[in-house]
């Protein structure tokens, strides 16, 4: 199975349902995971043991200054996707 992840990013603000949400729970369930499936996850950083197969920067919403900060998102792999995941970029 193809597995896509996308966890409350850590690091930063927590709200609602997502408050408290325990990020090593996560990684080592992905490990498990990623066994007997390939397993994408969609963070800003991960664990050494993961490798990031694609990067691509996207602008935040709205700040009190009024700025859209960029940020750099990555998609990690516990598997090695290289050979099939051939993307440079997703977007300027």
């Amino acid at each position: 199975m193809l597995v896509y992840c996308g966890p409350p990013y850590q690091g930063t603000t927590e709200y609602g349902a997502f408050d408290g949400f325990d990020h090593d729970l996560f990684w080592d369930t992905m490990r498990e995971w990623s066994k007997n499936n390939t397993v994408v996850v969609s963070e800003y950083s991960a664990p050494e043991d993961f490798k990031c197969v694609a990067e691509f920067s996207s602008q935040m919403g709205m700040t009190t200054s009024g700025k859209r900060p960029k940020r750099s998102e990555k998609i990690f792999t516990c598997n090695n996707l290289t050979g099939l995941l051939k993307v440079d970029k997703f977007f300027d």
